[in-house]
């Protein structure tokens, strides 16, 4: 396992159910960190403040609890600005995983930034 990298950018991670899009700001919705199967996505959702101007790529791994790599997203090029908060967020099958402990991590570039777990019932 990788160790975390400690950025400036990097404001805060919570896991949901969903997203809400109302208002000016998405916020996550049902944060929690123990899902059913039948929650149907466990949505990771990330806020960010960049805190100098950098072009990067963030993504997100998912790890079953033997550390094996499930799978993750295709890394989305970022344009890192100051005084420029923005959020990103993913979404996870979880009708796809077995009941166990899981591990997220979100990286930007090449360093794990965040790093939840949760778990998945039936």
């Amino acid at each position: 396992m990788r160790p975390l990298a400690r950025i400036p950018h990097f404001v805060q991670g919570v896991l949901g159910t969903g997203v809400e899009k109302e208002g000016p700001v998405p916020v996550a919705a049902g944060q929690r960190s123990r899902f059913s199967r039948g929650d149907g996505v466990c949505v990771v959702f990330v806020t960010w403040t960049p805190a100098r101007k950098e072009d990067a790529s963030v993504a997100f791994e998912v790890f079953n609890e033997e550390n094996r790599h499930l799978g993750g997203s295709e890394p989305r090029r970022v344009k890192l600005r100051p005084s420029q908060s923005f959020v990103h967020s993913w979404s996870i099958d979880l009708a796809r995983l077995k009941p166990g402990i899981y591990r997220v991590d979100v990286v930007l570039g090449t360093d794990p930034v965040w790093r939840p777990f949760f778990r998945v019932t039936d």
